[in-house]
């Protein structure tokens, strides 16, 4: 059934209007960092983009989306314009799927201001970074699942693929495929769709690794995964009773917690310093898998201190402002400035040509936006709220309970949740990592507002989401995709990787034999009663 017959157009003008602010907001941001903002990452990816290589340090997923422009029009203004582009169709795909939820027009357009006008988005749009690519490749995972109540092959294999190039674009990717998994277990969309979507979110995943493999010899998506951890642990790691071998006996920083370099440092900027680049040499072993054993004996010796860094990161993510940054990760990175400073922003790292010296700002332009960024935005504390609102809702509190849209706020949130502890986990606090946010809590928070307050049928009409044999197969292969990922990526060591999927098998478990979905009277294996305005089966 089309929106247009059940919604009248004028009840549109709202979010035409907030979309035409978001276009304004668009042009000036180009017009003020033209023709595009860059950092040392950017030079990364357009290398690999230009020469259409793979690269050790980071997955280059991105790369491939560079590809066309920088070898076809090689004006980087396209490329900015491209992802500007994108970020508007992210808030029109929310907007109509929010009405075909069923939402008054007022409150689907509210949950795309976000992704319309916060200047983070405006801010990764503009720069040449993975960010964006990899936010739109989330949602529209996400979206392909929800469109309909039940997924059709198209829609599971879309979002599969989606997961999987994800993967390839940024390496925290992969934790994504076991919600993928759960996700279509529970829409019961059949276990042969559950089959395509896991081998469709492997396509991407498992080419990569064999190009790796041709290129260096493994099969992986990137082998520095180590040392980004290392930079992780090295501020933090006590090595009281960690035993190690002689030759990992240096990575263990030898001056108290307070004088520590940070992540940054350790990893970046202060590499004369950092012992993971000053290593003796190893028969049979390189620098990088001497760092990961260390990287290993260190979470299993310190797991506390390892869970502690990253929740503190994690919540990082909501702070007041986003003038705050962590150690290691300078806030005015990703912030409007009123000039052009990259020796500053960046720590001293310069620029080869060409992008360099392409790049200008518009002092005016860049001043309003200065101001903006620091007026209007998602504030922290809202941004938590409403991520509390759409997990409650997910749990079944009140009248939650007998909701149909709690699979949509679970998914949504799910990912979201994924992708943030894997960052902080991993990679630490930035607020580059922070961009899903305003994707998806917005829209899995109105749902869950709605489903707190209307709830649905009565609890008679109600019947599992799956049976529970099937439940427990479910959550045992999410539990096995986030052990096998885990150890893949080199992020953690076989016991690590075991516990961890148990977690997610329990998790999983509790979760899908919990679950419940409306369904009419007598009829259980046919759509939920009370089916949004304006879906179509």
């Amino acid at each position: 059934m089309n929106v247009s017959r059940n919604i009248p157009w004028r009840r549109h003008a709202f979010f035409a209007g907030l979309f035409a602010a978001g276009v304004v907001m668009r042009v000036v941001t180009m017009i003020g960092y033209g023709p595009i903002l860059a950092n040392p990452d950017s030079k990364h990816y357009l290398s690999s983009a230009q020469h259409i290589h793979l690269s050790k340090l980071r997955p280059v997923g991105y790369s491939f989306f560079l590809w066309p422009f920088v070898n076809s029009t090689n004006h980087y203004a396209v490329i900015a314009g491209v992802q500007h582009l994108l970020g508007l169709a992210l808030a029109v795909a929310i907007y109509a799927w929010l009405l075909r939820r069923g939402l008054p027009s007022w409150a689907a357009a509210l949950a795309a201001v976000p992704v319309l006008l916060d200047p983070l988005q405006l801010f990764l749009e503009q720069e040449m970074l993975a960010d964006l690519l990899f936010e739109v490749l989330l949602v529209v995972a996400c979206l392909a699942l929800l469109w309909r109540h039940r997924p059709g092959w198209l829609d599971v294999g879309l979002a599969g693929l989606c997961i999987g190039y994800a993967s390839t674009v940024r390496g925290n990717g992969a934790v994504l495929v076991a919600v993928l998994v759960v996700t279509v277990a529970v829409l019961r969309a059949g276990w042969a769709k559950l089959a395509l979507a896991t081998v469709a979110a492997l396509v991407p995943l498992v080419a990569y690794a064999v190009a790796y493999h041709h290129a260096f010899g493994t099969y992986s998506v990137s082998s520095d995964g180590p040392r980004f951890l290392y930079a992780r642990l090295a501020p933090h790691v006590e090595c009281k009773g960690l035993h190690v071998p002689s030759y990992e006996k240096s990575l263990c920083p030898n001056v108290p917690l307070s004088q520590r370099l940070n992540s940054d440092q350790y990893m970046w900027t202060a590499k004369k310093r950092s012992p993971q680049y000053h290593l003796p040499k190893v028969p049979g072993k390189t620098a990088v898998q001497v760092v990961k054993d260390w990287d290993r004996r260190v979470i299993r010796a310190e797991p506390l201190m390892f869970a502690r860094v990253t929740t503190i990161d994690f919540l990082r993510g909501f702070r007041p402002t986003r003038t705050q940054g962590a150690p290691g990760f300078s806030a005015q990175r990703w912030l409007f400035q009123d000039h052009l400073a990259f020796a500053e922003q960046y720590g001293g790292m310069s620029f080869s040509e060409p992008l360099a010296s392409n790049v200008g700002i518009n002092r005016g332009v860049a001043r309003f936006m200065y101001h903006y960024n620091r007026d209007f935005y998602l504030p922290g504390p809202l941004a938590a709220a409403l991520l509390l609102v759409g997990l409650v809702a997910t749990l079944g509190f009140g009248r939650a309970r007998w909701s149909g849209d709690r699979i949509a706020i679970g998914l949504m949130l799910a990912s979201l949740l994924a992708t943030l502890v894997s960052a902080a986990a991993v990679a630490g606090a930035s607020w580059r990592y922070e961009l899903p946010q305003l994707v998806l809590i917005p829209p899995a928070a109105a749902l869950g507002i709605r489903a707190l307050f209307r709830g649905g049928p009565p609890p008679e009409s109600v019947v599992p989401v799956l049976a529970p044999a099937r439940a427990v197969v479910a959550a045992v292969v999410a539990g096995v995709v986030s052990a096998g990922v885990l150890l893949a990526s080199g992020w953690a060591g076989p016991a690590v990787a075991v516990v961890i999927g148990l977690v997610v098998s329990a998790a999983a478990g509790a979760g899908l034999l919990r679950a419940r979905r409306p369904a009419p009277v007598g009829t259980p294996g046919d759509e939920p009663v009370g089916e949004p305005v304006g879906a179509s089966g």
